[in-house]
């Protein structure tokens, strides 16, 4: 049972690795520019991680002599395969469509005083 949320793992690490880096470069770049440079940054380490995992997903499904160890190979191969594909494809047009809700900066909610500046919300 433990495997199965490495397959989630590898995917949530690629997609925060994208999203840190896109927050970095969107000042300086077009979206579309950034959103294929931010592609192109992350993904060494998006397809290592996931190619690790799909390796092993096969690799105890096709080792093992235990059926559920098997069902559970497979199970990690295939979220692995997923995880990459959301990742290097999906994420970069979720980017593109939300670039606005991203970048724009949010107002900070106060019961004090409403005429506070906007302040710009960074993911650290």
């Amino acid at each position: 049972m433990t495997k199965v949320p490495m397959a989630a793992n590898g995917g949530v690490t690629g997609s925060s690795d994208k999203y840190r880096r896109y927050l970095e470069i969107r000042p300086e770049m077009k979206k579309e520019e950034v959103t294929f440079q931010s592609v192109d940054d992350s993904l060494v380490s998006i397809f290592t991680s996931g190619t690790v995992l799909l390796i092993a997903g096969i690799m105890m499904d096709v080792a093992s002599t235990n059926l559920i160890m098997c069902q559970l190979g497979e199970l990690l191969a295939r979220g692995a395969l997923l995880a990459i594909i959301a990742v290097v494809f999906v994420l970069p047009g979720i980017f593109k469509i939300f670039d606005k809700f991203i970048t724009n900066p949010r107002k900070q909610k106060s019961t004090e005083d409403k005429n506070e500046p906007e302040v710009a919300f960074v993911d650290k």
